[in-house]
């Protein structure tokens, strides 16, 4: 008797327990710590609740870190985003080094970025709905820094330009699905300015530019075959052109 008795207290000590640490107003749990090994404090699962039950959130603690993966889900029950955790991370800063990938609806790769120290580092990659990628862009403590491509449902590049401190700077050029420049323009601090150079159809191409320092005109002109056809003057009382295409 005296080792079966033994034999229970081992086992009661071990089996699995599950601690409430706080509870909504209806009584359902808000957050649950849950120990594997009821006898080991130093692994355990986070489980955090929608107010109607459903699991929102799950983390993985070994000794005061958090590893392996973050999961979050939506109401109904679906994956809406994971944090793949690079190496064990502070409990308290949660500033983690991790791949967070985002999902869709219906469980296909949504985007993908870089965590260094809880921040966006690094490339981020969105997609569409077919699995495509569409986006590409290097970001800097959340902020948008380096190259940023577009591509079109074939995986060519579409679109191409620089940012700097989140702002669209420096030429901005389009792509053909041959790899070809159809137009490329220039930014000054996110906005629209000249050069800008489109190839049309018909074999001409248009060039536009700032006729002067003071920006208030620009000269268009229409080349064919390296040969100039026409120019015209185009002023401008707001800053404003539009391309005679």
């Amino acid at each position: 008797m005296r080792y079966l008795l033994i034999i229970f207290i081992f086992f009661s000590c071990n089996s699995p327990k599950v601690k409430t640490v706080e509870k909504y107003s209806n009584g359902n749990p808000l957050v649950t710590f849950n120990y594997p090994n009821g006898s080991d404090k130093s692994v355990f699962t986070i489980e955090v609740f929608y107010k109607n039950g459903k699991i929102n959130r799950t983390l993985s603690v070994k000794s005061g870190r958090f590893v392996d993966e973050i999961v979050e889900y939506s109401e109904s029950g679906e994956v809406t985003q994971i944090d793949s955790l690079k190496a064990p991370c502070d409990t308290v800063t949660r500033a983690c080094d991790a791949i967070r990938t985002t999902f869709y609806d219906d469980g296909k790769i949504a985007e993908r970025f870089n965590m260094q120290n809880g921040k966006y580092n690094g490339i981020s990659q969105h997609y569409d709905h077919n699995g495509i990628l569409v986006k590409e862009y290097y970001l800097g403590n959340n902020i948008k820094n380096g190259p940023y491509r577009e591509y079109d449902i074939t995986g060519k590049l579409d679109f191409f330009g620089t940012y700097k401190n989140d702002t669209l700077v420096g030429y901005c050029y389009f792509f053909n699905p041959a790899g070809d420049t159809t137009k490329y323009y220039f930014n000054e601090d996110g906005k629209f300015t000249f050069p800008y150079k489109k190839w049309l159809n018909d074999g001409r191409t248009l060039l536009g530019n700032y006729t002067s320092a003071e920006k208030k005109a620009v000269l268009w002109t229409w080349y064919k075959n390296g040969i100039k056809l026409k120019s015209k003057i185009v002023i401008s009382n707001n800053g404003s052109f539009v391309a005679p295409e």
